[in-house]
């Protein structure tokens, strides 16, 4: 298991230097097979010298686990998708893996993780994606939001595109088929483009609108570009960029509200991530979108390089927010699973 150093223990440039130029990690490769493997999970608190602190900002702390493994495939998470009851997980990797698992609690908090396996994203004629450019996947996100995982959304970067994916059926053997997306798409920074999906509810007013975000493809105002792909609201708009943030994932809540999940690397501060939230009404054509801080942290708490994001209600009818990071596949990151709840009802 790797060494469990606390990020504030790594120094700042250090830390710089390895998510600019990752490292990798060793141990056995997996081949394009499905593969079970076997992945350790450490609890840890979010705040690393105060135990019983559970509030953060406006979410409460509901626990979290440090993840390894010795398998080489294992990290660079991007995206990650919960069911509806936050039992099972699909996440999956800038280098176009899949990894599915079932979680598992003690007294209402993430414990481990079960029956986790591994597989490579595949293209509409069911082969592996190849090459970096087509197969830097960045976000995924359920079509039936709150429901199970049957139909799957992946998003991808440098060769910005949306794939469909029925999970039901063929699970991490689904061929991946596009869904259509504003030609707009390619005029997107190669590595700096789509970066966050959301499906919104049936019942809100986008009526399961599907909206997509830039990382920091900017506008010529500087704010980051994206789009509303279908429903009454179909349409370009902006997110506000603030305090030199970049957009890292994106969920929606039941009542049609966003929460946009967001990560600054700074030579001074080093890594910190934030989530805000965006008022449904807000959420049209030609806005340029903003909201309120719900939570932001930096390396005095445990944190990584935060990517991915997912809701879930649990057995209790409590809101949470499931996050993961991207560990770069440096020994000096780590993959964390932070859970949080979220106060009313959404």
């Amino acid at each position: 298991m790797r060494n469990m150093m606390t990020k504030a223990a790594i120094p700042v440039f250090l830390l710089l230097a390895i998510v600019l130029s990752p490292a990798t990690a060793s141990g056995p490769a997996i081949s394009g097979k499905i593969a079970q493997i076997r992945v350790y999970a450490q609890p840890i608190n979010f705040d690393p010298f105060d135990a019983a602190r559970t509030r953060f900002g406006a979410l409460e702390w509901r626990g979290g686990l440090v993840l390894t493994s010795d398998h080489d495939k294992f990290g660079g998470f991007s995206g990650l998708a919960l069911n509806g009851k936050g039992d099972k997980m699909v996440a999956v990797s800038d280098r176009g893996w899949w990894m599915s698992a079932v979680l598992k609690y003690d007294a209402g908090r993430l414990s481990g993780l079960q029956n986790v396996r591994f597989s490579k994203l595949l293209n509409a004629r069911g082969r592996p994606l190849k090459g970096k450019r087509w197969k830097d996947s960045e976000s995924i996100v359920a079509l039936d939001p709150g429901g199970d995982l049957s139909r799957l959304l992946v998003s991808f970067e440098r060769r910005h595109r949306i794939l469909k994916y029925a999970f039901g059926k063929k699970g991490l053997r689904a061929a991946g088929r596009a869904i259509k997306t504003p030609g707009a798409l390619k005029s997107l920074k190669y590595n700096k483009g789509l970066e966050a999906i959301a499906v919104f509810g049936k019942n809100t007013a986008q009526k399961g609108a599907i909206i997509a975000l830039s990382e920091r493809s900017l506008d010529k105002n500087g704010n980051i570009r994206g789009w509303i792909l279908n429903g009454p609201f179909k349409g370009d708009l902006k997110v506000l960029r603030r305090n030199e943030y970049d957009l890292t994932d994106a969920e929606t809540l039941p009542g049609g509200d966003l929460l946009i999940l967001e990560r600054k690397l700074s030579m001074f501060s080093g890594l910190q991530f934030r989530i805000r939230r965006i008022a449904s009404a807000t959420i049209r054509p030609g806005a340029v979108l903003d909201g309120k801080v719900l939570i932001e942290s930096g390396m005095n708490r445990s944190i990584d390089n935060m990517e991915g994001m997912s809701l879930h209600t649990a057995p209790d009818g409590e809101l949470r927010l499931t996050l993961i990071s991207d560990d770069n596949f440096s020994i000096l990151q780590r993959t964390l699973l932070l859970q949080f709840a979220l106060p009313g009802k959404g």
